[in-house]
């Protein structure tokens, strides 16, 4: 697999444009730089028409978003139609399955096998972040143009969790090519499965070393944020001659070897720069890779339609003036000098390059467009600047952003943790770059703020990314469904005790934890809102609350609302006779307990072991406030709890008429209250005031 310098076209010469990252689309509301993309793109392929390319080889974001608008999807379609269909024959055959690597949904073969359709060069594509596969049917825009016959839409992942990576296998004269596709899948992901082992890769079956084996993939090169947000190159298995690195922007024209793997790695960066950072200030290229048996060379394309893109960082401490207010004319001059000059960079680097550079696209286009233009001001130390928007605006019609020329910004201080407070701001002069502000990091802030036991955290996030940047209204609804389906399997294999697989046993553990804590707290919400309501008429006064207790414990044996009428039932002498002592409320809230277990019984199933009962820590302190004496806790006594207590009758009852039964009183619904406190202690508490 040694890269040379040149490999001269031929019968056993392969010949691919490599391209990525062409974010069609972008922008393309803005009146200046909106067709940027979709021009760029159209100068690609007449490269590939011109050059006399066999294939284009995509790898991943030729759209910026997956729901492209019409005028995107037009462009790119009428692209595709004018440079890639032609009467040129195909040199190179297929040899593999085409089904086991192209999935259209019918058409599992390769355009350019269509005989409707007479295409001269193949186009390849993989999907990346921006335009990858959402919805019901897990469509990507590229779908849409490889069931047209537009191209050939490979490495699609099925299961993120199960990847197997299949090989394209092409022959031309000698020379023959595995071409393997992966597309994009969320970085923690994909570096979770690779590390877990569960990623294959299928390899030919007959004269394994005779094949080039060339891959391309769509991921974080490097690591960029979190541990685990890349793919490691150690990663790829090392029978690889050459990768195909998308997805970052900034382009290495060079292949890069790794001694590790033994393969190398070629990042040909973006053809439009989507934000204005230092990354997208280097040359935007694409490369033709010619293959010959085991030997590759690179031939570097520079393109012509690119706006130019400038970018400066200054410092005003390093400009010898004082901090104050009697030199901001000073400082804004100077910053005004600074971007003209700028704008004379840009001029003149597009002039320089389109007179190097062999016409490919119409050269009556001889206007220089307005260059991309990005000033840093550091300004620490107590300068005076100008509002950043107000200072843009001088050089309308200069410069292609109008808006955010210039940003300012201060030093970082170096604080340590008892000092480490809020950002020091100063009237709001801070200027935040919106290429900052991520719904991720918003999301995962809320995420980590709020303990999910369902949804996994991971997933809440992209999908919430999906569903704003991307607007997949289907994103929500179609990922809680799927793990609600999951959960609910689970649980039913829970409650019928199937087997689950050993990788399953920590997912068990925690479901099973999490109905217990579900159970849990529907049992104390349910005691508490007994308990409210209960003590929910206490009287706060202090000479209310005997007739209070009284009303729970009984009237008096001497009282007038103590001599109930009972003429239908005959009293025996020595019921009547008989003392009948109150009953204390230590027998009351026992009684409701054991009431209360009774309808817990029912709610709580048999395998959550919870102490239900209701203890009481200032009964001894009720009980002396009302002066009667504890009975014994006995089930006679809670027995007669439950009923009033006997007085003595008023007149002979009729011997033959029993009296109707009272029902029992149901508790009053009531809203819970979150509180640990037992009836007993509440009315403990109000005897002590």
């Amino acid at each position: 697999m040694p890269h040379v310098d040149r490999i001269l076209p031929g019968k056993d010469t392969l010949r691919l444009l490599l391209t990525t990252d062409n974010h069609v689309g972008y922008n393309e509301l803005d009146p200046i730089v909106g067709d940027d993309s979709w021009k760029t793109f159209e100068e690609i392929m007449l490269l590939a028409k011109d050059r006399d390319v066999d294939m284009v080889l995509q790898s991943g974001d030729l759209f910026h978003v997956n729901k492209p608008t019409k005028k995107s999807m037009y462009h790119v379609m009428r692209i595709l139609r004018s440079n890639c269909y032609g009467e040129k024959p195909i040199e190179f055959e297929l040899l593999s399955d085409p089904s086991l690597c192209l999935d259209n949904r019918g058409f599992n073969y390769p355009n350019y096998e269509d005989p409707n359709i007479n295409v001269s060069v193949p186009f390849f594509a993989i999907s990346g972040n921006h335009d990858d596969a959402t919805g019901d049917d897990n469509l990507s825009p590229l779908d849409v143009l490889s069931v047209s016959g537009l191209m050939n839409y490979f490495g699609r992942v099925v299961d993120n969790d199960n990847i197997n990576v299949k090989p394209l296998l092409f022959q031309k004269g000698r020379t023959k090519l595995a071409l393997y596709g992966m597309s994009n899948i969320r970085d923690e992901r994909m570096f979770k499965t690779f590390r877990d082992g569960r990623v294959t890769f299928s390899t030919p079956g007959i004269q394994t070393d005779s094949w080039f084996n060339l891959m391309c993939v769509h991921q974080n090169h490097v690591q960029h944020g979190a541990r685990t947000a890349y793919l490691p190159e150690n990663f790829l298995p090392t029978f690889l001659d050459l990768v195909v690195w998308g997805h970052e922007h900034d382009c290495i024209p060079y292949p890069v070897p790794n001694p590790e793997t033994g393969f190398d790695t070629l990042q040909p960066g973006s053809s439009v720069a989507t934000s204005l950072s230092n990354g997208e200030t280097l040359e935007k290229n694409v490369f033709i890779l010619n293959i010959k048996g085991k030997d590759y060379s690179l031939e570097k394309i520079p393109l012509k339609t690119v706006r130019p893109f400038v970018m400066k960082d200054i410092s005003l401490t390093q400009l010898g003036l004082n901090p104050n207010s009697r030199n901001k004319k000073e400082v804004l001059d100077f910053m005004i000098d600074e971007i003209n000059g700028l704008i004379e960079e840009a001029q003149k680097s597009w002039l320089d390059k389109q007179a190097e550079n062999s016409s490919s696209v119409d050269d009556s286009e001889v206007d220089t467009p307005l260059p991309l233009v990005r000033l840093r001001v550091e300004y620490s130390g107590g300068f005076e600047v100008e509002n950043p928007r107000r200072f843009s605006n001088r050089f309308v019609g200069k410069v292609a952003n109008v808006n955010d020329i210039v940003i300012f910004h201060r030093k970082k201080e170096h604080t340590t943790g008892a000092t480490r407070t809020k950002p020091n701001l100063k009237n709001g002069e801070e200027h935040l770059e919106l290429d900052e502000l991520n719904i991720s990091k918003l999301v995962d802030t809320f995420v980590d703020d709020n303990q999910l036991n369902l949804l996994n955290k991971k997933d809440v996030g992209s999908v919430v990314k999906a569903f704003v940047e991307k607007d997949d209204k289907a994103a929500l609804k179609t990922f809680i469904d799927e793990e609600l389906s999951k959960d609910l399997k689970l649980l039913m294999g829970l409650s019928h005790g199937e087997h689950i697989e050993d990788e399953s046993i920590s997912q068990k553990k925690s479901f099973n934890k999490i109905l217990k804590d579900i159970k849990k707290e529907k049992s104390q919400a349910l005691m508490s809102k007994i308990c409210t309501d209960s003590i929910k008429h206490i009287p706060e006064s202090l000479p209310e609350r005997p007739a209070f207790l009284r009303s729970i414990t009984g009237p008096d044996r001497d009282s007038e609302d103590a001599q109930p009428k009972l003429t239908n039932r005959k009293i025996s002498p020595s019921v009547t006779k008989k003392r009948v002592s109150k009953p204390s409320i230590q027998s009351i809230v026992s009684s409701e307990s054991e009431i209360l277990s009774e309808e817990l019984d029912d709610f709580i199933d048999d395998d959550i072991d919870e102490d239900m009962d209701i203890n009481s820590n200032s009964e001894s302190d009720i009980d002396d406030f009302i002066d009667v004496p504890p009975p014994k806790k006995t089930r006679q006594t809670r027995a007669k709890a439950k009923t009033a207590p006997i007085a003595k009758p008023r007149a002979t009852p009729k011997p033959k008429t029993k009296p109707k039964p009272k029902p029992k009183p149901k508790p009053k619904t009531a809203k819970p209250k979150e509180t640990g406190e037992t009836l007993g202690s509440l009315i403990g508490n109000l005897s002590r005031r």
